[in-house]
């Protein structure tokens, strides 16, 4: 099966770009998936993310995952610069009492320059983000999903989003999280 075929329903996921990425997959599994921070740390802009971020900005670098029971759902890694958030969002986030999802809901906040596709295997965070599934027992070809994010139009962070394409194809045809996995 050629790899953007079996990619279609992890690509249909990510399909309305306004959606966050949990309540997508909420739509789907019926349960909402629990976020799981794998690490969070202060740094300067990574490269992937100038522009639209200043490459002297003060960046939360959070690298997350969605899961459902004991199954990688999603990887996500999000370069956040906090001085473009306001106080309390930049504070929460950074605390980790509250998701990103939850700081993209403040109406201030726009997505935008979202592109959809397959992840590819040439860039560096490409790489890492397919790593961090083969760690985890899922290989094969994942969907990823890139966007800027801006709060009262200024560039506030840039996320990017993976879903591996035979564990959505399993569930979205089983339903069920826990068939999907025993295949994978």
């Amino acid at each position: 099966m050629n790899p953007a075929a079996s990619c279609a329903s992890a690509l249909a996921i990510f399909g309305d770009s306004r959606s966050s990425l949990v309540s997508a997959m909420e739509a789907v599994l019926g349960r909402r998936p629990r976020l799981q921070v794998l690490s969070a740390s202060r740094c300067l802009a990574p490269d992937w993310s100038v522009p639209p971020l200043s490459p002297d900005a003060d960046i939360l670098l959070r690298w997350t995952a969605y899961r459902l029971g004991s199954i990688d759902l999603s990887r996500h890694v999000a370069a956040v610069d906090l001085s473009a958030l306001d106080p309390a969002s930049a504070n929460s986030l950074q605390m980790g009492s509250v998701g990103l999802a939850q700081v993209l809901e403040d109406p201030r906040i726009h997505k935008m320059e979202a592109r959809v596709g397959l992840l590819h295997e040439w860039g560096i965070l490409d790489q890492k983000l397919r790593r961090s599934f083969e760690e985890s027992g899922t290989e094969g070809p994942s969907a990823s999903r890139r966007y800027v994010f801006t709060m009262d139009g200024v560039p506030a962070g840039v996320v990017v989003e993976v879903l591996p394409c035979e564990l959505w194809r399993r569930l979205t045809q089983s339903g069920h999280p826990e068939g999907a996995r025993s295949r994978t």
